[in-house]
């Protein structure tokens, strides 16, 4: 498994391309950009089957539908996100001028606990509403050892916004909503590994192990 990371779009989302060992390519949050992420899919030479949303959010989606019309990629997200995906303006839209945003159908929807294997790569979904209805974190676990120099062998996990490097995802001041982010992130600690790598969906990668100690949202639960 190697993983390759993209700095995307106004809100400088991390786009993630994770290829197999057997040259297939899943993206995560193909943030903005298309003909870039096409030109590196071409570089690799991998094959894209598969483009997983971790939420609905425009500044997560915005190549989604691109993608998936010239690769032929099957989108997943969560259902609790499917409106976010034709009506960005429900989610943070506004801040932008949307004009070009295409509507994202996808091909399919997680389920909370499910696992999807692709080659080598086992990817569990763990639901974590809060940051959006349906946000989910995705544990990557490979059979083969990780060839990126950049990784160390851990299992990876892609924490959309749900978890970030010493913080969590917003919830613009909404306590319910923060009280459902932070049941959402202590349950997934009973199911994640011991440590982990953590590629958020902005900002610097982290391991579960340093946020658990200097997360002080985290470090609480």
């Amino acid at each position: 498994m190697k993983i390759h990371t993209y700095n995307l779009g106004a809100y400088e989302t991390n786009a993630y391309l994770v290829e197999t060992d057997s040259k297939n390519a899943i993206i995560i949050d193909p943030a903005d950009k298309s003909d870039f992420l096409l030109d590196k899919i071409a570089e690799k030479g991998v094959s894209l089957d598969y483009i997983f949303l971790t939420h609905g959010h425009f500044d997560h989606i915005l190549a989604a539908s691109k993608l998936a019309l010239l690769t032929g990629a099957k989108i997943y997200v969560s259902e609790a996100d499917k409106e976010l995906l034709s009506e960005p303006k429900k989610g943070v839209s506004f801040a932008l001028d949307l004009l070009d945003f295409t509507p994202v159908t996808p091909d399919a929807f997680y389920k909370d606990g499910e696992e999807i294997v692709v080659d080598e790569i086992t990817i569990k979904v763990i639901a974590t509403p809060g940051h959006t209805k349906g946000s989910v974190m995705l544990l990557f676990t490979s059979t083969t050892a990780q060839t990126d120099d950049n990784y160390n062998g851990l299992p990876t996990l892609f924490s959309g916004d749900t978890i970030f490097r010493d913080s969590i995802g917003n919830t613009w001041g909404d306590e319910a909503k923060l009280a459902e982010l932070l049941d959402s992130i202590k349950h997934a600690l009973t199911i994640l590994p011991e440590d982990c790598n953590i590629n958020p969906g902005h900002g610097k990668p982290t391991t579960l192990k340093r946020e658990q100690q200097y997360n002080m949202y985290i470090n609480k639960l």
